[in-house]
């Protein structure tokens, strides 16, 4: 079974609890994508199914309480965490690259540490394991789990039944791609509503 047909019959029982579930397992670096989750619930709201501010607010939910646990569990088991059985699923190179930008900015670096394919599972560890202030890193994960979330469940609204062609997108090209498609959609829709708007009765 596929990983599409996961999330289908998951989100078919479970709702926005499969959300929430869903969100926390990729924030503890489960191999989650987060991603086909988000994108599918947006098509499900878009049907109404499920409901956009609910289905937001249980995928923040979800990431934050994913990022909180693996925090502490960096925070606790420091660099030796690397070393350990967990650290098959924390690629050094990643964590590498994200402790340098966190060290750079913060602010930034969590918030696009909720928002980067391949980050976001690494992130909230590194944080723990470089100590963070919690309070400043939960309110910047917070603010990236939103723009994330809130994201990639607009493009499955509107992208109706094409949804898939959303989760392609982001594993081939990543953020950049991802935000172009996104304020593309957007913009055609808002286009074509303006357009039938301006129509002579």
């Amino acid at each position: 079974m596929t990983a599409l047909h996961l999330v289908h019959d998951f989100m078919a029982h479970y709702g926005y609890l499969a959300l929430f579930c869903g969100m926390a397992l990729e924030s503890l670096a489960m191999p989650v994508f987060s991603e086909i989750v988000l994108a599918y619930a947006g098509y499900l709201v878009g049907r109404g199914e499920l409901a956009f501010l609910p289905s937001l607010a249980a995928s923040v939910a979800g990431s934050l309480g994913g990022a909180l646990v693996a925090y502490e569990v960096g925070r606790r088991g420091g660099r030796a965490l690397l070393q350990s059985r967990l650290g098959r699923w924390i690629p050094a190179d990643r964590v590498e690259r994200y402790e340098a930008r966190l060290r750079r900015s913060l602010g930034p670096a969590v918030v696009l540490g909720r928002i980067l394919s391949g980050v976001r599972s690494v992130s909230s560890y590194v944080a723990g394991i470089l100590r963070l202030p919690r309070l400043p890193f939960l309110a910047y994960s917070a603010l990236g789990a939103t723009i994330w979330s809130g994201g990639i469940l607009l493009a499955g609204v509107l992208l109706g039944e094409r949804w898939e062609t959303l989760v392609a997108l982001v594993h081939s090209f990543g953020l950049a791609a991802t935000l172009f498609a996104l304020a593309a959609v957007v913009a055609v829709v808002l286009w074509r509503r303006t357009a039938r708007g301006t129509r002579p009765r």
